[in-house]
């Protein structure tokens, strides 16, 4: 790190508006696990970056470093399900606050809300409504990458999905692959011997 550190600075000094050098920077010390260094890199980086597709970039890297930095912390303090369940909680609380429609983070508050219920009756309640939170982010997230990839989508068709890339790749984009619906009900779910899908 010293000398990729000696390196910036000399990057800097040459070309103090060059935002390249800061990148490079940030992301060194985000891999090294160096979060706030990384995000002030980020800043300083997308302060040299006008509006548009690599100032994105840039404050959405600034955001990963600030979660790595939370995440690290929850997963010492958690440990395994064994540690301090109060502060890992909050530190989760935290991580929402970063990624707020992360399906993971509110599956994994509910699972402590779970586990607390043991001694605290009110957690169920708190269990229940995150485990509902984390499928419904989930659900919102799928249907947005089905968009994404150019296939069509429940809201329109009838709880009908298409998103099988061989099916997507025909010329026609009429049958149903997936049944939304029957999915989130568990009727008729299963997979076959081969480990495909069987909407049966």
């Amino acid at each position: 790190l010293n000398r990729a550190e000696e390196s910036f600075r000399a990057a800097v000094a040459l070309r103090p508006t060059e935002p390249q050098a800061f990148v490079t920077m940030a992301t060194t010390m985000l891999n090294s696990q160096r979060f706030d260094a990384a995000v002030r890199h980020w800043k300083q980086a997308a302060s040299l970056v006008g509006p548009g597709h690599l100032h994105d970039w840039i404050r959405a890297r600034e955001r990963w470093s600030a979660y790595g930095k939370v995440s690290t912390r929850r997963d010492k303090v958690y440990s395994g399900g064994q540690g301090n369940l109060t502060h890992a909680l909050q530190l989760v609380k935290k991580q929402l606050e970063i990624y707020p429609e992360f399906p993971t983070l509110h599956h994994d508050k509910a699972t402590i809300h779970a586990m607390r219920s043991a001694s605290a009756a009110q957690e169920v309640g708190e269990a229940l409504a995150e485990f509902s939170l984390a499928h419904s982010t989930a659900l919102s997230a799928w249907r947005a990458g089905v968009r994404h990839r150019g296939g069509s989508c429940c809201e329109s068709c009838g709880g009908v999905v298409q998103d099988w890339p061989e099916h997507r790749a025909s010329s026609s984009r009429s049958s149903a692959l997936v049944a939304v619906e029957r999915v989130l009900d568990g009727s008729g779910a299963q997979y076959g011997e081969d480990g495909r899908y069987a909407d049966g």
